[in-house]
């Protein structure tokens, strides 16, 4: 496995290039294990879809991790999906200056963190 090997794509095609993607790299499963690649699909899709979320920038790093980051002038968004269920978000408001950390354990995502990034998805979307 390439435990240090980044991927950046900038997704100006939209929700089928960034699938596509991420399709892609879960085609080898030392890079992105199928799991994380699903979990993070059902994420973008509904971030995008339901929310109207811009595209993020998709990367994918060392240990079978993925990344979505979204940075705009509303803020920074950085989401990471672990192999091991976990799901890691960090954000930092450019209107406010607040810095919101969470960790989500498996599958099950909490309440409030699904609020928080539909709460960012619809207001940095429009």
């Amino acid at each position: 496995p390439q435990s240090n090997y980044w991927k950046l794509h900038w997704d100006d095609h939209g929700i089928n290039e960034s699938q596509k993607f991420i399709e892609e790299l879960a085609s080898d499963p030392a890079i992105l294990p199928r799991q994380v690649a699903d979990t993070a699909l059902c994420v973008l899709k509904a971030l995008r879809m339901e929310h109207g979320a811009p595209l993020p920038v998709i990367g994918s790093g060392p240990d079978g991790i993925l990344g979505l980051t979204w940075n705009d002038n509303c803020g920074y968004l950085h989401l990471q999906f672990s192999p091991d269920g976990r799901i890691e978000a960090f954000h930092e408001d450019l209107t406010t200056g607040e810095l919101w950390e969470e960790v989500s354990e498996g599958n099950n995502v909490p309440q409030p963190f699904t609020r928080f990034l539909f709460k960012f998805a619809s207001r940095c979307g429009r």
